[in-house]
């Protein structure tokens, strides 16, 4: 594939993925300071996994505020796209990247990316809006956390998420939690 077509290729998933975070965004108010909104409750599935086998989490995403949310979620084998998701091991250090990872924590600026390292088909994705009313929780299931980071060498991993407050115009976290990987 030639640089050319793939910058354009680029620009057109960029676009993309962009018109649909802005149609969630102008759907929602305008930010009201000092009440709460979006709350994420992370939980382990499993307090201990073997090492080269997947961790998971499940996520419940809680509207606290007076109004209702348009949010972005993803479609795939888990709704970990639609999320920033941190991993770091007991000395503090942020776990490495899978090659997926690498394109969706947001660790790494895609764009100073030498052009021919860049991979379209980690860059795709697909999802929609949807509404979260005011007061009310949805349970966005379970994140294969090990798709985003190489969670193979044996320690205790802490894991947090994040995910944009529409009405609050900023990130939300989530609680953290442990996870040990042994051998």
């Amino acid at each position: 594939m030639t640089i050319r077509r793939k910058l354009l290729l680029l620009g057109a998933l960029l676009t993309f993925s962009m018109t649909g975070l802005s149609q969630c965004l102008s759907a929602n108010g305008s930010p009201v300071d000092g009440k709460p909104g979006l709350a994420l409750s992370l939980r382990a599935v499993q307090d201990t996994a073997k090492s080269g086998n997947p961790v998971f989490v499940s996520i419940v995403l809680t509207n606290k505020s007076d109004q209702d949310m348009s949010i972005w979620g993803e479609n795939g084998p888990d709704a970990g796209g639609s999320y920033g998701i941190d991993v770091y091991d007991a000395r503090n250090t942020l776990a490495p990247d899978t090659k997926l990872g690498r394109y969706k924590n947001g660790h790494v600026d895609l764009a100073k990316l030498p052009v021919e390292q860049l991979e379209p088909k980690y860059m795709n994705g697909s999802g929609g809006c949807f509404t979260l009313k005011a007061g009310t929780s949805l349970s966005q299931g379970k994140i294969n956390v090990s798709r985003y980071y190489d969670l193979s060498v044996p320690r205790e991993y802490t894991i947090q998420l994040r995910k944009y407050d529409p009405v609050l115009h900023k990130n939300a976290k989530s609680n953290v939690v442990k996870v040990t990987v042994v051998p």
